[in-house]
């Protein structure tokens, strides 16, 4: 495994993770890092802004944010605990903990943030040439724990070969945790 920097390393299985500019990529992030003001979530600090930080996003000390590109002085986003991003350039993403550029200097650089990235979309419509556009969900079966109940997802520009459902609440608090794989939905 690549060592990036003293106590970074990147799990990448031999593989580059790029995206093209306008390419829509899905992030979601979770964990907490203390970089000597007290543990955080990717969110970072509430309520405190350093107007010393080189990033952008001063009021949220401790949080994630990512750029893509060899620039980090453009295209520069906020993840704290993800959502969907159009990115503004092609390239490999960066992640970095938000900090000041001098540091604390306090020695409690601990904790750690995990990341998931799944591309959403290609930047472009469907070969039909429409958007996904959801109208409505309707349950079609009584929905009980533990259970195998059917939804119907009304709407239009679905591509069947690429759409997923990703159910959250009790017992799927984690992004990745229930994902209705595209092979069951018909």
């Amino acid at each position: 495994m690549p060592v990036l920097e003293e106590g970074v390393t990147l799990q990448s299985k031999g593989r580059k993770f790029e995206v093209s500019e306008g390419q829509v990529i899905d992030v979601s992030a979770s964990g907490r890092a203390d970089i000597g003001r007290g543990p955080v979530s990717p969110e970072g600090e509430s309520g405190y802004q350093d107007n010393s930080m080189d990033s952008p996003f001063k009021d949220h000390v401790g949080g994630l944010e990512m750029w893509v590109g060899p620039d980090k002085n453009s295209n520069r986003y906020f993840v704290g605990l993800g959502g969907k991003i159009r990115v503004g350039q092609s390239g490999v993403l960066t992640f970095r903990v938000i900090e000041s550029i001098r540091g604390y200097h306090d020695g409690d650089d601990s904790g750690s943030f995990d990341v998931i990235v799944r591309k959403a979309s290609n930047g472009k419509d469907d070969a039909s040439g429409k958007k996904p556009n959801a109208r409505s969900l309707v349950a079609r079966t009584r929905a009980m724990a533990g259970r195998e109940f059917v939804v119907g997802l009304e709407g239009s520009g679905f591509d069947p070969a690429t759409v997923r459902i990703i159910v959250t609440g009790p017992g799927c608090e984690r992004f990745a945790d229930c994902v209705v794989p595209n092979n069951v939905l018909r």
